[in-house]
C-alpha cells in the first residue's frame, strides 16, 4: 500500500470555515476547513468538486456564523 501524506491544517489565531486547493497523490483536492469558537476541535473535508466544496462551506460559514476564507485561485479557471 501507497501511504500518502495529507498537508496539514493552518496555524494560527484565526476563526471561520477556509476553502483552499491541495494536490494530494497527484489529484486536485479542495479541502474545507472549519475553526469554531474555543473548546471545539477543528474539522476539515475533503472535496474533489469545487461546487460541492464551496456550497459546504457556505453552509458551514452561515450555520456557525463564521467568516468564510476562500483561498482558491478564481482567476486560473
Amino acid at each position: 500500500m501507497i501511504p500518502v501524506h495529507l498537508p496539514a491544517p493552518r496555524d494560527g489565531a484565526w476563526l471561520g470555515v477556509m476553502i483552499e486547493p491541495h494536490a494530494v497523490a497527484g489529484a486536485a483536492m479542495i479541502a474545507v476547513t472549519i475553526r469554531p469558537r474555543a473548546g471545539q476541535p477543528i474539522e476539515r473535508k475533503w472535496f474533489t468538486y469545487d461546487a460541492a466544496a464551496l456550497a459546504w462551506a457556505l453552509d458551514q460559514a452561515d450555520s456557525r456564523h463564521l467568516p468564510l476564507f476562500d483561498l482558491r485561485d478564481n482567476e486560473a479557471e
